[in-house]
């Protein structure tokens, strides 16, 4: 299967051709039915809320520059009087200085932390954006193909039955059958023509639906088939303690948490004020009075620098129990994908069954309904059921491979989720 870059005349040229006629029912070489790794990290790399991560990733080492430099800068400051001494002389007289204000011991190597911090926080979120959009990304991929497969079954659903009504009418023209069987025959073919539009407008749809959230994408012309799923390998419980271990959600609020607790005890640390230590010099009475001097300023508001430490406090608590809450619901997550990964290749394993089994019951209806011991309207009461159980073999089919996908990534076994590739 080829993949081609992204033009603007591409995604009409898709659609157009992305028809029926184009569904070969083989699986693809190797049963790879997703693009190559190289072409999902581009298209990972380049959706916006990835970008957006790795833009917020930029203004954290920013800020962590800000933190390392200090709030406080010098001052300058002077002044300039002419005073006029009536009726003696006139003075001209002026004053200079320059102050700065400087961090107590402990504050300049908690703001550096607090900086640290917050660039390790940035990098997790743009790792968990890149995780949520391979999700994503999972999510309508399979839904592209399982709407693929829906569709071939409704045209070959509609395609039985317009051979059916060619067949009835035949045996019709040679007094073999009756109107009743072909007015049947008709309905069924009415009904299953009617699946079809309405699979083919669910197959655009997810087509399209790809194509405007990752825009790097081009899709094939023909969609890949999906193969038989696998079960889980390995055991249930070394996938569960995976996906805890390797989650950026659980990382991302921890990380998180010591960033609010630092902030917190660094607002605690300005609960005592930064004194301000300046250098001033004058000339008054045109130089008969000069002066230098060092000045110290300290301020004295306490009681708004506690209720600013209260805060960042509760906050830090906040962002604790956040912590705990994210450790609990992605231990919730874990279970289900592994259990929801082995209950879907279970049911798909019943389904495949029941598709093949229906299969042999429509092989002997037909020779039944030859031999003259069945009615005509069993046959397409069998049929109906037929497709429908290749519909639910398809849908567990896909199912399937959403739940171990699922957990392939969430425990980031696949597509260099464990690591970033810039």
């Amino acid at each position: 299967m080829s993949f081609l870059k992204h033009t603007g005349l591409a995604v009409a040229v898709v659609i157009a051709v992305a028809g029926p006629q184009c569904f070969a029912r083989e699986p693809m070489a190797g049963g790879d039915f997703f693009p190559p790794q190289e072409m999902i990290t581009e298209i990972l790399n380049n959706h916006p809320m990835v970008l957006e991560a790795g833009a917020n990733m930029q203004a954290a080492d920013a800020d962590a520059r800000r933190l390392r430099a200090g709030e406080h800068e010098f001052v300058l400051e002077g002044g300039y009087v002419r005073r006029d001494v009536s009726p003696g002389p006139v003075y001209n007289e002026w004053n200079a200085g320059v102050s700065r204000a400087i961090r107590l011991p402990g504050k300049a190597s908690a703001d550096r932390k607090i900086g640290t911090l917050g660039k390790e926080v940035a990098e997790l979120a743009r790792d968990d954006a890149r995780h949520q959009t391979a999700l994503m990304f999972k999510d309508q991929w399979l839904a592209w193909l399982e709407a693929a497969a829906l569709l071939h079954i409704n045209e070959a659903e509609a395609d039985t039955y317009r051979k059916e009504v060619q067949s009835v009418q035949r045996r019709i023209d040679l007094k073999a059958a009756a109107q009743l069987d072909l007015e049947q025959a008709k309905a069924a073919l009415a009904q299953a023509e009617s699946s079809v539009i309405e699979s083919r407008r669910a197959f655009d749809e997810a087509a399209l639906t790809l194509q405007h959230t990752f825009a790097e994408l081009v899709l094939p012309r023909a969609a890949p088939v999906l193969p038989d799923p696998v079960a889980m390998p390995g055991n249930g419980e070394e996938w569960r303690m995976r996906v805890i271990e390797h989650s950026h959600e659980i990382e991302l609020a921890q990380k998180s948490a010591e960033r609010a607790m630092s902030s917190a005890k660094r607002a605690s640390m300005d609960r005592f004020a930064d004194p301000t230590i300046g250098f001033r010099a004058f000339q008054e009475r045109g130089g008969e009075d000069t002066g230098i001097g060092v000045t110290v300023s300290i301020p004295i508001g306490i009681t708004r620098r506690q209720a600013i430490s209260d805060t960042m406090r509760a906050e830090a608590v906040a962002a604790s129990v956040r912590e705990q809450a994210m450790r609990r619901e992605i231990a919730l997550v874990a279970d289900r994908d592994v259990n929801d990964a082995m209950a879907t290749y279970d049911t798909w394993k019943q389904a495949s069954a029941a598709r093949e089994a229906s299969g042999q019951v429509v092989g002997r209806m037909r020779r039944a309904v030859a031999l003259g011991d069945r009615d005509y309207a069993e046959l397409l009461f069998i049929l109906r059921q037929s497709f429908e159980v290749d519909r639910s073999e398809e849908k567990a089919r896909a199912a399937s491979h959403r739940a171990l996908l699922q957990l392939e990534i969430d425990a980031h076994e696949i597509w260099g989720l464990h690591h970033h590739e810039d």
